[in-house]
């Protein structure tokens, strides 16, 4: 055989060959891109975290209002017979009259 003679490789060998290469590439593109991945997860929690702590607060200011509109609510019955009491004697109609026709 010649120096000059080109060897021909048997088509299995030529796939495998690509197929290794292919596999490294991968491989090293995925090692590259991993520290982007882990970066992104850990702002991800962060995220998760802050929306948690929000949450919360939130939770805890509508404990704070619930007991407001309660206390509102009860302070409002308790002066409400008190306040319509005179009103309903000073718009009742006077003794023997209906107000009617």
């Amino acid at each position: 055989m010649n120096s000059t003679e080109k060897v021909s490789l048997p088509l299995i060998v030529r796939i495998q060959v690509v197929l290794a290469v292919v596999a490294t590439a991968v491989t090293i593109a995925l090692a590259a891109y991993i520290p982007t991945l882990v970066q992104r997860k850990s702002q991800l929690d962060n995220q998760i975290e802050q929306s948690r702590t929000q949450k919360k607060q939130l939770e805890d200011q509508i404990g704070v209002l619930e007991k407001q509109k309660a206390e509102s609510e009860r302070l409002a019955n308790a002066v409400s017979p008190a306040y319509l009491r005179p009103y309903s004697r000073r718009f009742a109609a006077p003794c023997g009259q209906t107000g009617g026709r």
